[in-house]
């Protein structure tokens, strides 16, 4: 589809390049607090990765600061497709850990400096600032 083509990086990718993908919530799930629908709403560089001793990643990711409004800290966004917690929030770039059972999981432990990202902003944050707009 355009959009999906316009908004994520999917036009970089190969056959058999792997994917994040989680199976939709059911009405008996229990609901975490990540409120992500999995609708991308665009893409940004990793700018910076940083290795700590307890074997976890952080990640910086840059993004145009018009989506300031929607990234807070210890709130939540997915990064190509895994739902994270910011741990710092700043005008125009952010910063994610992913744990060693995240990278075990997923495939975001292969990401390195200048890998683009597809991002989804947290819904609830986006009603709120749609309420307030």
């Amino acid at each position: 589809m355009e959009e999906s083509l316009k908004k994520t990086n999917f036009s970089t990718k190969k056959a058999w390049d792997f994917f994040n993908i989680e199976r939709c919530l059911q009405i008996w799930d229990r609901l975490d607090w990540h409120m992500v629908s999995g609708h991308i709403d665009w893409m940004w560089n990793i700018i910076d990765v940083k290795e700590v001793s307890d074997w976890s990643k952080i990640f910086k990711i840059n993004f145009d600061s018009k989506f300031s409004n929607l990234i807070i800290e210890k709130g939540s966004i997915s990064v190509n497709w895994v739902s994270l917690t910011i741990v710092e929030a700043w005008k125009d770039f952010f910063t994610i850990s992913l744990i060693p059972l995240t990278q075990e999981i997923t495939n975001l432990w292969k990401l390195e400096k200048w890998s683009i990202v597809n991002l989804e902003f947290d819904m609830v944050w986006k009603y709120i600032n749609k309420i307030n707009s």
